[in-house]
């Protein structure tokens, strides 16, 4: 995330917005890690994983459109 943070014109945040969401997935090599996928949309969100998922993302969806930007 750190690349992420460092490169905002990737996701458009140059405009200090910051992200709302974003993931990170990674696979395990003993001592190592490797980054497997790196996604700031995500069509699914997993909600069916997090039940209180769907209600967090709108509260935050919500409170970003009535924020002065």
């Amino acid at each position: 995330l750190e690349a992420i943070d460092d490169n905002p014109a990737w996701t458009g945040t140059a405009s200090g917005i910051p992200l709302l969401y974003a993931r990170v997935d990674g696979l395990g090599t003993g001592d190592d890690a490797l980054i497997n996928e790196v996604e700031i949309v995500e069509p699914s969100l997993f909600f069916r994983h997090a039940p209180d998922a769907a209600e967090t993302l709108a509260t935050a969806l919500i409170r970003r459109c009535r924020a002065r930007i």
